[in-house]
């Protein structure tokens, strides 16, 4: 009995230590719901690069066309890490994270003669010694490497002198550097070049996926709305957290989602 006064600061002393972080430091997974649509077109002979045109010409290709073709993509994976500062004496919280989703495609480009015949065929697809994790065999990847700097205000606290739990939401901006994808508008964009003569199909082939491969990342500026649930017990140096993120005007192509919805869910070290 002697010892219940030490019981009951010790335990006073646990609930009356501020579960709410000052600083957190966290990785993440979760989901991402950007979307690139399945398209067909093709790239007539009058916008193709000089040297496809002269390839064509020495070869007697009437008619020259590269046709792309891209599956759908959906549902990407997603992993982060991220920090977050608590102002102190107000409900404001600055978050800064980097999130990396990625996904994969089929896809291809080949040049047909006027007749539909298949004259030239590009690799587009990853090559690797060794499986990727998220991206299929020979698919072409899709990856969003997203920057977020987020403002965010706790509205819920509970219980309301711990705060084991807070409930905040904000919004912030977003530097995304991504992948094109495969299509018709942004290979268009891409197939510059000068003529060359005596081009040989390997070369002219390794010229088109020199050029996919130089220019497959791109750059946007964006926003993004945040909605964020962190529980944090006392003491524990610990804390999980879930982060909603609908991203506003990101898309790296016209042919992607600049909409998407990202949930996660994390690990933080916390004090």
């Amino acid at each position: 009995m002697k010892h219940l006064p030490l019981i009951a600061l010790a335990l006073g002393l646990f609930a009356a230590a501020p579960s709410h972080a000052l600083f957190g430091l966290g990785v993440s997974y979760g989901a991402n719901t950007a979307t690139v649509d399945n398209e067909t077109g093709a790239v007539p002979s009058n916008v193709l690069p000089d040297y496809l045109n002269t390839y064509a010409a020495q070869n007697k290709i009437s008619s020259p066309t590269l046709e792309i073709d891209r599956a759908k993509v959906s549902g990407l994976q997603q992993i982060g890490v991220k920090a977050w500062v608590d102002i102190p004496l107000t409900d404001i919280t600055v978050d800064l994270g980097t999130n990396v989703a990625w996904g994969s495609y089929r896809s291809s480009v080949v040049l047909l003669d006027g007749d539909g015949n298949e004259q030239l065929n590009v690799p587009t697809g990853l090559s690797t010694s060794f499986p990727v994790w998220g991206i299929g065999s020979g698919e072409t990847p899709y990856v969003n490497l997203l920057n977020d700097l987020t403002v965010r205000y706790t509205f819920l606290s509970f219980p309301p002198v711990i705060s084991l739990l807070k409930v905040s939401a904000g919004a912030g901006a977003t530097f995304v550097y991504g992948t094109r994808v495969v299509g018709k508008d942004d290979i268009k964009e891409l197939l510059t070049g000068t003529p060359t003569s005596g081009l040989t199909q390997a070369q002219v082939e390794q010229q088109l996926n020199s050029k996919l491969s130089d220019n497959l990342y791109t750059t946007t500026f964006g926003g993004h709305l945040d909605l964020n649930v962190t529980v944090k017990p006392p003491v524990i140096p610990l804390a999980i957290y879930v982060d909603a993120k609908w991203y506003l005007h990101t898309a790296t192509s016209k042919a992607t989602d600049g909409y998407p919805l990202a949930v996660s869910g994390g690990l933080a070290f916390a004090i």
